[in-house]
């Protein structure tokens, strides 16, 4: 059980950087566009 709590959270965790990352990214081009 402990094994999988500890995969759940660093996947919740993994997704959370994606989605941060997707963000950053699409931040820095619309300011780079104006």
């Amino acid at each position: 059980k402990r094994c999988n709590l500890r995969g759940k959270r660093q996947v919740r965790i993994d997704m959370g950087l994606v989605l941060m990352a997707n963000n950053l990214l699409k931040y820095n081009k619309r300011t780079t566009q104006n």
